[in-house]
């Protein structure tokens, strides 16, 4: 890093405790902003647009973004809410090691937006590890599993892999959504984007699609 000269390094808050003091030393300047929340997302637009000195242009996307996520919440507010389990890790071609986004995470807040409900109990980070079993016993309508490995040798099929769980509800009803899209997981400028596909996924009546 210390190679590249950069005049800037935006961390996050959970890269900070290990990154901030190594690049203070090396005289590097960093900005640590937060990530876990929804609203933590538009507090860190607003400080990076602070420290490159691109406030007005850091207000407009912030001012975007909320715009296409409230046209996202009025599409869903009034449809039913079903209960969401969103994987975002786990051991490829299995499930084990499995990592779900919990009450108090962007992807909950989001999922809340797309008019699901998450299953996932709040943990202090925003996700928990789970077994097959505390899976069973959430029992979800709808489950969001991002695939990290799509091709090369740990490729998978995802409706493969859950047919391991055939007791479930979503997987029972067809309502297993597999992701490749590797933004999708990270808070990042790209959340009202999240927002609306993750609607179409749990509401495609909403979008001119068919229920499932």
């Amino acid at each position: 890093m210390a190679a590249l000269r950069p005049d800037l390094v935006i961390l996050t808050d959970a890269q900070a405790p290990f990154l901030e003091d190594k690049l203070r030393d090396l005289g590097i300047r960093s900005v640590a902003v937060p990530t876990r929340s929804l609203a933590d997302i538009f507090v860190s637009i607003d400080e990076i647009g602070r420290a490159t000195g691109t406030q007005a242009r850091a207000a407009d996307l912030a001012r975007r973004t909320r715009a296409s996520l409230d046209n996202t919440r009025a599409l869903t507010r009034n449809l039913p809410r079903p209960s969401v389990l969103f994987v975002v890790d786990r051991t490829p071609g299995t499930l084990r090691d499995m990592t779900v986004a919990a009450q108090g995470s962007f992807l909950a807040d989001l999922i809340d937006i797309a008019g699901g409900r998450i299953t996932a109990a709040p943990a202090k980070s925003g996700y928990l590890n789970v077994s097959k079993d505390a899976i069973l016993t959430l029992d979800p309508e709808v489950i969001i599993d991002l695939v990290h490995w799509s091709k090369g040798r740990f490729a998978e099929h995802p409706e493969l892999v859950w047919h391991d769980l055939p007791e479930l509800r979503a997987v029972r009803e067809g309502r297993l959504c597999p992701l490749r899209d590797e933004f999708l997981p990270h808070a990042s400028q790209f959340v009202a984007d999240t927002a609306k596909l993750l609607a179409k996924l749990i509401h495609p009546e909403a979008f001119g699609g068919g229920t499932k």
